[in-house]
């Protein structure tokens, strides 16, 4: 803010029209002010222009050299106050401008800590992933392990037994993998509980369970023969099947026959079938 011009005031340039004396007599005014706060520097600049104020009034009717140096007095105590309008400014500018970078900078920082959490929780959720992944192909490498075999001769049923796979192996990875269905060939037992189907034979040839995953298909049995098990799952069959290369030409023909009578019966019907025939084609 500027000051107010009084009627008849001399306009008086600090560098153009002030003796040496002047100009020191403004320094020793204005030399303080960085060290001072600015509102003790201007009640000390407003105390100096009311006496210099009360001075120039008592002049009225004087004339020659002493009126002139009063007036210039009052001219040195209206350039100490735009100094120090000048310096107030000076000295409020940055501090506005620091103050707005410091609350950008906070932004800032704010903004990098809620990426640095992002990232704590991604990092978090991808360990657990790798984790369940990692279990996985445990599993599967123990199932894998227990089925191998000299590929020269063909297994026996008590063998078959063992090396097929089973509930116990098979659930974990169900779940971890969010299966919404599963054909198991051969399992060892049964759980007794609504989410499980096998075939007929005793131990059974073939399995079917369901909604191990967070999406909940509609799932029912549908019908079970010798070697084969199935249900309807959503608007889909799924059948489930197993014939052993240790059963006789006689065994096979007869159950794939059951099975082929089981089929005909859902004609038009989409319809999926999941196992391991050991098809006995002729060379």
């Amino acid at each position: 803010h500027g000051l107010k011009k009084r009627k008849g005031l001399v306009e008086c340039n600090l560098d153009d029209r002030l003796s040496s004396r002047q100009k020191d007599a403004i320094e020793e005014v204005t030399y303080l002010f960085p060290q001072m706060s600015p509102k003790s520097v201007v009640a000390e600049t407003l105390r100096v222009l009311d006496i210099a104020g009360e001075a120039e009034m008592r002049t009225q009717t004087m004339k020659g050299d002493l009126r002139r140096q009063i007036k210039v007095g009052v001219n040195v105590a209206k350039i100490a106050m735009q100094r120090l309008v000048e310096d107030i400014n000076k000295s409020m500018g940055p501090t506005d401008e620091i103050r707005e970078n410091n609350l950008a900078l906070e932004r800032e920082v704010v903004k990098l800590r809620r990426e640095m959490d992002a990232l704590r929780r991604e990092r978090t959720s991808l360990k657990d992933e790798v984790e369940s992944l990692r279990r996985t192909v445990e599993d599967l490498r123990n199932v894998d392990g227990r089925r191998v075999r000299d590929k020269s001769r063909v297994p026996s049923s008590e063998e078959e037994g063992r090396i097929r796979g089973s509930p116990v192996s098979s659930l974990p990875v169900s779940e971890e993998l969010r299966l919404g269905i599963v054909a198991i060939a051969e399992p060892n037992c049964i759980p007794d509980n609504g989410r499980w189907v096998a075939s007929n034979d005793n131990p059974p040839s073939a399995a079917i369970t369901w909604q191990w995953s967070r999406e909940r298909v509609p799932c029912t049995p549908r019908w079970r023969g010798m070697r084969f098990a199935a249900v309807d799952w959503g608007d889909i069959i799924v059948v489930s099947c197993y014939f052993s290369p240790s059963l006789s030409e006689v065994e096979f023909s007869r159950d794939l026959y059951e099975l082929e009578n089981k089929l005909l019966g859902v004609r038009g019907y989409p319809v999926v079938i999941v196992g391991d025939f050991n098809a006995r084609a002729p060379a």
